[in-house]
Order: C-alpha cells, then sequence, then structure tokens
C-alpha cells in the first residue's frame, strides 16, 4: 500500500512539512499531499503538524495514478520541469499564427485528446504555427496533414514538427487540394471561414470534425452549416470549441 498525508494548508506549511522528511510533496487547491514510507511515519506526522490532516491510502497502482493527475509542470527562472509522463510540445510561432494560449487552441487540443487513437489519420485545416498537428502526431496519429493559404504558416509547421521529432505533412494548400476522408478534421479558423468551407469539411470527414474559433453565439449557423450530428460544445471565455461526428462514428 501507498501512505500519504493530505495536509488542508496554504503556502506557510511548507517548511513545518518538509521538516519531517516526507519522501515527496505535491501541492494541491489548498492542500499538500504529503508521501510517506509506511502509515506510521504519516501518523506520526499529523501528529506533530497544527493543520488538518487526512490519512489516505492507496494501492500501488491507484497510488500510482493519484501522484500523476495532480503532477504539473514547475517553471523555475527559464527552465520548466515536466512529468515524464506529460505529452510536451516545443513551439515556436515564427510568423504564424498560434502560440497555445488562446482558448480555442487550448479547447482543441482537449479534443484530439480525446478523440486521437494510436494510427489514426488527422487532417489541420488552417494550421498556422502547427501547435495541433504536432499534439495530433505525438497522440500517436498515422498520418497529419496540415494545410495554410500562409506559407510562412508551412515553413512553421514544418520546424515545430522537426523541433518535436514528430512527422507533419505541411502543405500549402487549401481543403478542396486534399484527397480521401480523416479520421479526425480539427479547423479552428473563425465562424465566417468554417460556413463558407462547410461542404469540403463535411466531405472530409471520416470521423470527427473539430471546429473552433467561434464565438458561443455563432454555433449553430456554423452546425446547421456543416450538417453533422453535435457529438459535443465546449466553451471557455466565450469561445466555443464543437465536436460533430458523421453518421456510424462512435
Amino acid at each position: 500500500m501507498n501512505v500519504f498525508l493530505r495536509v488542508v494548508a496554504g503556502e506557510e506549511a511548507l517548511g513545518d512539512i518538509w521538516s519531517l522528511s516526507p519522501a515527496a510533496v505535491l501541492e494541491g487547491d489548498g492542500c499538500f499531499d504529503v508521501g510517506f514510507a509506511s502509515r506510521e511515519e504519516a501518523e506520526r506526522a499529523a501528529a506533530h503538524l497544527p493543520w488538518p490532516c487526512e490519512l489516505v491510502e492507496v494501492d500501488e497502482r491507484a497510488g500510482l495514478d493519484a501522484w500523476r493527475a495532480h503532477a504539473h509542470p514547475v517553471r523555475v527562472g527559464d527552465v520548466v520541469l515536466v512529468p515524464s509522463w506529460l505529452t510536451v510540445v516545443t513551439l515556436d510561432p515564427g510568423d504564424a499564427f498560434g502560440s497555445g494560449s488562446h482558448p480555442s487552441t487550448r479547447q482543441c487540443v482537449a479534443a484530439l485528446e480525446a478523440l486521437v487513437r494510436p494510427g489514426a489519420s488527422v487532417l489541420d485545416v488552417g494550421c498556422g504555427s502547427g501547435v495541433l498537428s504536432v499534439v495530433a502526431a505525438q497522440l500517436g496519429a498515422a498520418r497529419v496533414v496540415a494545410i495554410d493559404v500562409a506559407p510562412e504558416a508551412v515553413r512553421t509547421t514544418e520546424e515545430n514538427a522537426a523541433r518535436n521529432g514528430v512527422t507533419v505533412e505541411a502543405r500549402h494548400a487549401v481543403i478542396d487540394d486534399v484527397a480521401g476522408e480523416f479520421d479526425v478534421v480539427v479547423a479552428n479558423i473563425g465562424a465566417l471561414t468554417l460556413t463558407e468551407m462547410a461542404p469540403s469539411l463535411r466531405k472530409r470527414t471520416g470521423q470527427h470534425l473539430v471546429l473552433a474559433g467561434l464565438l458561443v453565439e455563432q454555433v449553430p449557423e456554423v452546425v446547421a452549416a456543416i450538417g453533422l450530428e453535435v457529438a459535443s460544445v465546449e466553451d471557455e471565455d466565450g469561445w466555443a470549441c464543437v465536436t460533430l461526428r458523421s453518421r456510424g462514428a462512435a
């Protein structure tokens, strides 16, 4: 069994916690999960701390998963420490759109994480800096095609793919230049453009289509233009991300 002590306290508790020689300390929301080698050590620590404490025991596998769920990157100056099981994308947006900070980009990344399976094919329409293409490749997609009408976006996507050690087919093209269907199509390019290319997006979608770069109030018009079944709609700060599915998609 793995044992950790959940201490409900703020930053002022850290000094006292570390003085008890724990195996590890992970910061949560208003608490610290403090790992010990045995139940006895955790109980002794609880007796010495003036803050509310809860003793938690989990089996080895569940304990590992619990620790991983709380782990997050830590920045120290210009150095970022990242747990090895997290997917990391090193990105230089160059002259192209897409640093990863906009809500629509984050929404698309979350959608890709849920949809992309090893061996899948992915089409990134309006790839910008290539962040979504790189994420798709890192998630195990066997083929990732990234298209954009801006030459600098294609160049930046190629550079970011190389920087992250993945393969992306970056092309200076429009969607009608691409043949065939893809398991996942992602387009983070704005409501007007999405509506204009609706027939082409529908034609390229083998299973799921992820649309972003549109405001919440624009969702009904865009969905109606595409004509596929709505699987989910997420919103953040007024920005929406819509996942549609083709007939027969799980």
